[in-house]
């Protein structure tokens, strides 16, 4: 497995994880049918890869949400979609950090066990 399909492996395991709390709390909200949910996927999948090919905008900050809310709004109100997306948003950048703290603590330990003379 190549880097950058371990990469794309791991980015959607991360729209996975923090996609499902959105849409168990939205039960409530939309009568969630199988149209739905795939249309809803499909908005948040190409939301993200117009913030990605965005260029001028650092991370597609803005781009994600007006695209999610505009591709979602025949499902959800402009609101509601807005409101998912930058709760997703928060979610992912959790998840950023936690990863970065986890290599760093390798990092800290394979250099530490590197100077360790037994």
């Amino acid at each position: 497995m190549t880097i950058v399909s371990r990469r794309l492996v791991a980015h959607c395991a991360i729209w996975i994880v923090t996609t499902l709390p959105l849409l168990l709390i939205s039960l409530d909200t939309i009568a969630l049918t199988a149209t739905n949910a795939t249309a809803l996927a499909a908005a948040f999948i190409v939301s993200v890869l117009g913030g990605w090919l965005m260029l001028l905008a650092p991370a597609g900050i803005g781009v994600r949400e007006a695209l999610f809310a505009a591709s979602s709004s025949w499902i959800v109100d402009w609101d509601t979609a807005l409101s998912w997306v930058l709760v997703h948003r928060v979610m992912a950048k959790g998840v950023d950090i936690l990863a970065g703290l986890t290599a760093l603590t390798a990092i800290v330990r394979t250099k530490h066990d590197a100077y360790d003379v037994k």
